[in-house]
């Protein structure tokens, strides 16, 4: 696994938070390559010499784009930020996602490394970032440039605008990966063709990260906000201003222990002191891939949060540990492990959202290591995860999975379902064999599990024969079970393993419905963060929207046919009249768009629309119903929205997730002694 360091550095001329001089050396004199003069131009494809580890995914070549980003897909020519979830070619980091225009003024410089001058001050960065993290020894960077760029127009190089200078470094000891974002002061945010005004206003710039799946992301906070030059410069996740580090390598992006900032006193220009305005002669060319302005529009929902120290779990880890395992198997799964639950906060109690885990290995019998309430912290668990290899028994050729998940579901009983803690109970179990003892069949305890809402995920570990990987896909959860041999596909088990433990902390109460679908790519499900409601009573559009906020939601909104299928399955089941409200409306500008969470919205998309036969985004209402028009086909008719069709309708709530976390247990873990 490949330990990779991105340093991005945002700097300007004066009022620096992090002094130019503590900067990565760039330029020609550092034998850069500089790029081409454009306006949201790119690089061509670079092949870089290692692996560079983003979102679980081993990167081997990567784009360096105009507009403050780097990506692994293709080419970013798209000028204006988005900060909701973005699907397709935005695989990227962005040190500071805006529109850069260097047609006349201002240079991009790049160049790979492995000067130790640089690598010492990546180890550097990295080891006061996560201090727990033992032989930090980088051994391989890439190091790009932002010089004295400003924002688009940039036509006359003789006017005087406000100035951005950013870094970003790739860097792997072929472990892990990290971010470290270096801001000096920040100028200007925005540029004309995205709304802004002398470098502001408008759609801001974003910093973070996005693997372009629609579901996993980060931004810093702040990002898309009319202050985020100043919150970029002033605070720091680190304790420094004007510095951010961030672990990348693994499907969740994981930031350092919380440290207090000292704010800078310094003054932080908000306005350019002198702009002269320039009206370009033509437009602004569409890029060639456009953003959508949300994710949302073409999602087939709200993605799970996965911030890993805000999980709320209670995860017992079931180890087979017989002589089929194979030697060197506990130290490699032990080994991965502890990679898996970095950044999460393995706690047994205190204020906030912590997990707990419990790990148990067996063959012919069980050994429990420790319970639920054992491990205080990431350090307690890692250091067993380490030391798994000496319990390999290499005589033993009993795998009895039974008594394993005997063993955890006495666990939970006595330890997770109480009434101070109501966490998402999860059993994790790596087997690399089976045998059914006596008549004891793992499937029923296992159905029983499934039933009391614990969340199984199953890794069938170089099982030879297929007995294991054949039982323990009718164990799991559905669609929750891993095989290592999928590895030899370039499949990344473990990545899998901790996307699952995201789903898993993605919760509806039992009242509703989640969304789930399938990819046909990977094969697998998808869970999502929206859980769905029918209401058979009649009611006017509109005030069956304040109804759908009444309960922390919106009316549904039905952006995919996938989604559609969802939502129209469970209306053929639970609503009489055949038609029901939607969230499709127009807003105050008269465009259509869905309700979002929390009064926000979300235009509708080209890519799905079900108009029934007479209907279209021009007919006259400004709501929206759907119905089975012609007994057995369903299709959206506008309507008024007040005082017309007192119709059946159909909420969709945010799930309880990590970043989500407002959730009355009693409801979402159907438990009534949680108060």
């Amino acid at each position: 696994m490949y330990k990779l360091l991105i340093i991005c550095s945002i700097f300007l001329y004066a009022y620096a938070e992090v002094s130019l001089n503590n900067f990565f050396p760039y330029g020609p004199s550092q034998g850069d390559a500089s790029m081409i003069r454009s306006d949201d131009g790119s690089s061509p494809q670079i092949d870089i010499s290692t692996n560079y580890r983003f979102f679980g995914l081993n990167q081997s070549f990567l784009w360096i784009n105009v507009n403050g980003a780097i990506s692994f897909k293709s080419v970013i020519n798209v000028y204006t930020p988005s900060c909701a979830p973005v699907v397709g070619a935005f695989s990227m980091i962005s040190p500071y996602w805006a529109d850069v225009d260097i047609r006349t003024t201002g240079n991009i410089y790049y160049r790979e490394s492995r000067n130790s001058n640089v690598l010492q001050q990546a180890n550097m960065e990295i080891r006061n970032a996560f201090p727990e993290i033992d032989n930090v020894n980088m051994t391989w960077a890439y190091i790009i440039t932002w010089y004295n760029v400003t924002y688009y127009p940039d036509t006359d190089p003789n006017e005087n605008k406000t100035r951005n200078f950013f870094q970003c470094a790739l860097a792997t000891d072929e472990r892990f990966s990290y971010a470290i974002f270096y801001y000096n002061q920040m100028l200007w945010t925005t540029g004309d063709a995205s709304g802004g005004h002398g470098g502001l206003g408008g759609t801001p710039a974003q910093a973070g990260f996005d693997a372009g799946d629609g579901v996993h992301r980060f931004m810093i906070n702040g990002s898309c906000q009319n202050d985020i030059n100043t919150t970029l410069v002033t605070k720091s996740n680190v304790g420094k201003p004007g510095v951010w580090v961030f672990s990348v390598a693994n499907s969740t992006i994981v930031a350092p222990p919380t440290r207090s900032t000292i704010t800078s006193t310094k003054k932080i220009m908000t306005t350019p002191t002198t702009t002269v305005k320039t009206t370009p002669t033509t437009a602004k060319a569409t890029p060639t891939t456009t953003a959508p302005i949300s994710g949302l529009s073409n999602s087939d929902g709200t993605p799970c949060s996965c911030n890993k120290p805000t999980m709320w779990l209670d995860i017992i880890v079931a180890i087979d540990k017989s002589k089929s395992i194979g030697v060197g198997g506990l130290g490699s799964i032990g080994s991965q492990l502890a990679t898996m639950f970095y950044g999460a906060n393995i706690a047994q109690g205190g204020s906030g959202y912590y997990s707990r885990v419990a790990l148990v290995l067996f063959s012919s019998d069980v050994k429990v290591l420790g319970d639920l309430k054992t491990y205080t912290s990431y350090n307690d668990l890692v250091k067993v995860f380490l030391n798994l290899e000496g319990y390999h028994n290499t005589t033993d050729i009993v795998v009895d999975i039974y008594s394993a998940l005997d063993t955890a579901q006495n666990i939970f009983e006595s330890q997770s379902d109480t009434s101070t803690r109501q966490a998402r109970k999860v059993v994790l179990l790596f087997a690399s064999s089976y045998n059914q003892i006596g008549g004891n069949d793992p499937k029923t305890i296992a159905n029983q599990m499934n039933n009391s809402n614990v969340f199984i995920v199953t890794v069938d570990y170089k099982d030879v024969g297929g007995a294991a990987t054949e039982l323990l896909s009718q164990i799991s959860t559905p669609f929750m079970n891993f095989t290592s041999a999928d590895e030899t596909n370039g499949a990344d088990v473990f990545a899998e393993v901790d996307q699952a433990l995201c789903f898993a902390n993605c919760i509806c109460p039992k009242s509703m419905q989640q969304v789930i679908t399938y990819n046909a790519t990977s094969g697998r499900q998808v869970y999502w963060s929206d859980c769905i409601i029918p209401y058979d009573s009649g009611s006017f559009a509109q005030f069956a929207q304040v109804a759908c906020k009444e309960i922390g939601g919106s009316l549904v909104s039905l952006t995919t046919s996938a989604k559609a299928d969802i939502v129209i399955n469970l209306a053929n089941q639970k609503i009489s009249s055949k038609r029901f409200h939607i969230g499709l409306h127009r807003n105050v500008a008269k465009n259509l768009v869905w309700y979002g969470y929390n009064s926000t919205e979300y235009p509708l998309s080209a890519a799905y629309q079900n108009w029934a036969p007479g209907f279209n985004s021009g007919s006259a209402g400004d709501c929206v119903y759907t119905e089975k028009y012609d007994g057995r086909t369903w299709g959206w008719m506008t309507e008024n929205c007040l005082g017309q069709n007192p119709y059946a309708y159909i909420c969709q709530v945010r799930a309880c997730d990590s970043t989500y976390g407002t959730c009355d247990c009693a409801s979402w873990f159907n438990d009534p002694s949680c108060s």
